[in-house]
């Protein structure tokens, strides 16, 4: 009991001597105690700081049991710790450690470090392009962010992570300036990266917009410099020629589409406002024959052969005679060879599939073998080689060691270079495609660069080279400026005078043109003026390759090849006025004077339309001034008498025939033909006119023949425009009037000729100054004389509008009735229409007026005219004796009074006779009567043996018979 009592009093002591000691040093003596952490995640390398109790020196920081960095010096109750590098997020525990013990563990969070930006690829783009950004620490990135330093506001990107590589897109709303990029992720944001915003390209326009593969098209706009690439759709690279912010050049690839043109510059892609049209080139389907001697015509079928300029039999150049775009017909070629037919456009040149054997030209269909050393012998295999004149490889002559039709033997002699082999015939030449490789002999691979200009220092590549080399540029032209030579490489400057063509170093000739980089020369031009289509020829100098515009930048056609010194073009459709450009590589030269561009003649119309030989025509229409040259329907060319730009006059040339006339002028290469045709006719005849008489005014029908229209009808000289029915039939009213009767002669003139002259009785029309009608009054009923001259030719009367048939007409005297259905009374239009055409303005008005009927009562005694037996009607002439009786019934005796007067009524005037008595006076004259009685006078006219008298004053009638009275109760 002693023992543990003992014990005790150790253990309390021992504690109270631990305490003294721990009050003396300044110790904790308990276990530390964690309170709180200033943040319960961070990342690698962040300086944490906790807070608790009961810390002192000896404290350590532990992250899952293991011992980590502090930093700083620890006080009682607060302690700091860096956090510990990890890779990926991770939960851990903290936990405190003293030499007193050790805190509960506290749950914490180690994030990877904040994300370090290294790199940027590129570091310089446009909006919407993507980018790569480089660094570490990538892990669950939340944020890519852009800053302009003009704009409060950070863009958010689209990005995707990928390691240690983010791609990103350029965010839109962006300044075109300076930017800053930073990553976040929960770790921390990034410090920023540098980073400059381009404005992406825009293109505004390009020319030309269509073109065959190998044409350099000129892009312009804005932002283009730095160029990256250029496609010709989405895909098709294209060569870029030069490059500028404003203006770009391209080479249209071969196989490009129709499709659009995008640009790729750092700062993003742009295309053209429209589609690039390609021009495809040309490809020969079908020759409608494989053989034929020189002229033979030959047919081409094919695809894009609009524009060829140029068509080969083998090596030899031919014609082509027409091309319609997809036929070409063409002549074998004098001296032509035989072999592949090759037909050259602007987009490029096509071959037949199977050669063409021209009989008597050679053929080589292979050689053997394909390389050698002097003295190899070379077997040439093909047809028509026993007439082999001369072979050659290059420009280096074989020795010809046999030969037949299908086969010969050539030996390679010394100085002979790798080149073509071609035979020489009578008939012809040809050359291979394939190379003979002359072992040992001097062969040029490759030459750089392939163009330059004078003093461009060029490397030519080989094998077997001389040391001493002689070197020809194209004109024969030695390179003495020799660099350096060797068996592999030989380095020279372009001499002056050197123009686009082959090098050859000791006859061995470069595999491509050298081209000549010098802006061509333009000596001339001609001619100065012309339309569409005209073939204008340029000389001067390098002009090989060369692209010639005219005014308004429209590309012209070549046609053929042309060569250094002269191209030929044609005036392209749509040019105007203005100077021509030649372009090659080096530059661009301008004519010095314009080309004129004419228009093309039109022609309106021609007169007349019709004549013969000699006839005198008038074209009109405009731009005929331009050198002229007209013809008619066959052919034949017409003498030009006067020209002006609206108007020529030619002269039908002998041998013309029916059809158009054409006009050529320099304007144009296929003369405009008339809208109708020229007739050419004999001399019109008339064979009848129908009615054969008529007045002025009356519509006669003339027949005969060859009446071409345009015709003029004379009538007793009076020219008037007929109306043409058919080449056999004009109509015409009569022009002229007379006032007698008379024949006249009638003609009809064409552009041919006059016609013969036709008789044609012109009837004197009514001389309306002359003509009385007696009375100008009368009721229905009541006769009514016409007296006057012509009057036989009246062909209708109305009055009011209605048709009067008369009862009488002779040629000075009609007599009608006033019909008794005119429905009216009072005054009217009597009308004497001389045509039978009523329409017509040749009629004659005159007054007449209807009277009412006469009152009822009683009737006067009648006046008796007694004739001579037998009674006798008007007629032409009834001068006679007449006995008058008149009965005075108003006297009371009963006595009546008698006499006997002469009556005239055909206007001779024999008048005799006269009514006298104390009650009535009368008298006779000119055909009618004339009573007073009692101071009334009456007029009187003859119808029907009887004579009616009608009163001046109060409209009575009184009817006088011509029977016999002898009573006084005669009526």
């Amino acid at each position: 009991m002693k023992r543990i009592l003992r014990a005790v009093q150790m253990a309390i002591v021992a504690l109270l001597l631990v305490w003294v000691d721990g009050c003396i040093r300044d110790e904790v003596l308990l276990p530390p105690v964690i309170t709180s952490v200033s943040e319960t995640s961070a990342p690698s390398g962040k300086i944490v700081t906790i807070s608790g109790n009961n810390f002192d020196g000896s404290l350590q920081v532990l992250v899952n049991n293991g011992v980590i960095s502090t930093a700083g010096t620890p006080t009682r109750t607060e302690a700091q710790f860096i956090v510990p590098f990890r890779t990926q997020q991770e939960e851990v525990f903290l936990t405190v450690k003293t030499k007193y013990g050790a805190s509960e563990p506290k749950a914490f969070t180690v994030l990877p470090p904040v994300p370090i930006i290294r790199t940027l690829k590129p570091n310089r783009s446009g909006v919407g392009t993507p980018i790569k950004v480089a660094g570490s620490y990538f892990t669950n990135v939340s944020a890519v962010r852009f800053k302009s330093p003009d704009q409060d506001t950070e863009r958010d990107a689209v990005f995707t992570v990928s390691g240690d590589t983010i791609l990103v897109t350029v965010p839109a709303g962006l300044s075109p300036d300076a930017a800053d990029i930073r990553v976040t992720s929960p770790s921390g944001v990034s410090e920023p990266a540098a980073f400059l915003v381009l404005l992406a390209p825009k293109i505004i326009s390009f020319t030309p917009d269509n073109g065959a593969a190998g044409k350099v098209i000129k892009l312009e706009g804005e932002n283009l410099s730095d160029v990256q690439k250029v496609t010709f759709g989405p895909t098709l690279e294209a060569e870029i020629i030069t490059d500028a912010t404003e203006a770009i050049t391209v080479r249209v690839p071969a196989g490009a589409p129709t499709d659009t043109i995008y640009v790729y510059t750092p700062g993003g892609k742009g295309k053209t406002p429209k589609k690039f049209t390609a021009i495809p080139g040309p490809s020969i389907q079908t020759l409608d024959k494989t053989t034929g001697a020189a002229g033979t015509d030959v047919l081409i079928t094919g695809l894009n052969f609009s524009g060829a300029f140029e068509l080969k039999f083998g090596t030899t150049p031919a014609q082509i005679v027409s091309n319609d775009g997809t036929k070409i017909k063409t002549k074998v070629p004098v001296g032509g060879s035989s072999g592949k037919i090759s037909v050259t456009t602007p987009a490029g040149t096509a071959q037949s599939a199977t050669d063409f054997v021209v009989p008597g030209a050679p053929l080589i269909s292979k050689f053997d073998p394909p390389s050698g050393v002097t003295g190899t012998q070379i077997v040439l295999t093909g047809m028509n080689l026993a007439s082999v004149t001369s072979a050659k490889v290059a420009l280096k002559d074989l020795k010809i060691v046999s030969k037949s039709e299908t086969e010969m033997t050539v030996e390679v002699l010394a100085g002979t270079v790798t080149g073509k082999i071609s035979v020489q015939t009578p008939g012809g030449t040809f050359e291979t495609t394939d190379l003979f490789t002359v072992l040992g002999a001097p062969q040029i691979t490759a030459v750089n660069p392939s163009s330059g200009i004078v003093g461009t220092v060029v490397t030519i590549t080989g094998i077997n080279l001389p040391s001493s080399p002689y070197v020809r540029f194209t004109n024969n032209v030695q390179a003495t400026t020799i660099l350096k030579s060797s068996s592999t490489q030989i380095i020279c400057q372009v001499p002056a005078g050197a123009s686009t063509g082959k090098i050859n170093v000791n006859g061995a000739l470069s595999l491509t043109d050298f081209v000549l980089n010098v802006k061509p020369i333009i000596t001339s031009f001609t001619p100065a003026k012309g339309g569409v289509d005209t073939q204008v020829t340029l000389n001067g100098s390098y002009l090989t390759g060369a692209t010639i515009k005219f005014a308004n930048n429209l590309t012209a056609t070549k046609v053929g090849a042309g060569t250094d010194n002269q191209v030929v073009v044609k005036v392209p459709a749509g040019a105007v006025t203005g100077t021509i450009s030649v372009t090659t590589t080096p530059g661009t030269t301008i004519t010095s004077s314009n080309f004129e561009i004419l228009s093309p003649p039109s022609i309106t119309s021609f007169n007349p339309t019709g004549g013969v030989a000699g006839t005198s025509v008038t074209i009109t229409g405009s731009n005929l001034q331009h050198n002229p040259a007209v013809q008619f329907f066959n052919g034949i060319n017409a003498t030009i008498q006067s020209m002006s730009a609206t108007q020529l006059v030619v002269q039908v040339p002998a041998g013309a025939t029916t059809g158009r006339i054409s006009v050529k002028t320099d304007a144009v290469q296929t003369a405009v033909a008339s809208g109708t045709d020229f007739t050419i006719v004999g001399k019109p005849s008339i064979t009848s006119i129908s009615p054969a008489s008529g007045t002025v005014g009356q519509l006669i029908t003339i027949n005969g023949s060859n009446f071409t229209n345009p015709i003029t009808v004379i009538v007793n000289g009076t020219s008037v425009a007929g109306t043409w029915v058919n080449n056999n039939v004009v109509k015409v009213n009569v022009p002229v009037n007379s006032t007698v009767n008379k024949s006249v002669n009638v003609s009809v003139k064409t552009a041919a000729d006059n016609s013969n002259n036709f008789p044609f009785l012109l009837l004197a029309e009514p001389a309306i100054a002359q003509l009385k009608l007696k009375p100008n009054n009368n009721p229905v009923d009541w006769p009514v004389l016409l007296e006057g001259p012509n009057l036989g030719t009246v062909t209708r009367i109305t009055l009011n509008g209605k048709v009067i048939t008369p009862n009488f007409r002779q040629a000075n005297a009609i007599t009608f009735v006033v019909p008794n259905d005119i429905g009216s009374t009072g005054a009217m239009t009597l009308r004497l229409y001389y045509t039978s055409d009523i329409s017509t303005s040749y009629k004659v008005d005159l007054n007449f007026t209807v009277l009412n009927a006469p009152p009822p009562g009683p009737i006067p005694p009648p006046i008796i005219f007694l004739p001579p037996p037998p009674p006798v009607n008007l007629t032409t002439n009834i001068d006679a004796d007449w006995f008058v009786a008149f009965n005075e019934t108003n006297e009371t005796d009963g006595f009546f009074w008698e006499s006997t007067v002469r009556l005239d009524t055909d206007q001779d005037f024999q008048v005799s006779g006269s009514i006298a008595s104390s009650d009535a006076v009368g008298s006779f004259a000119s055909g009618y009567v004339t009573l007073t009685i009692n101071g009334d006078t009456y007029d009187g006219q003859f119808y029907n043996n009887t004579i009616y008298l009608t009163s001046r004053t109060t409209g009575r009638q009184l009817v006088l018979g011509t029977n016999p009275c002898s009573t006084p109760d005669c009526k």
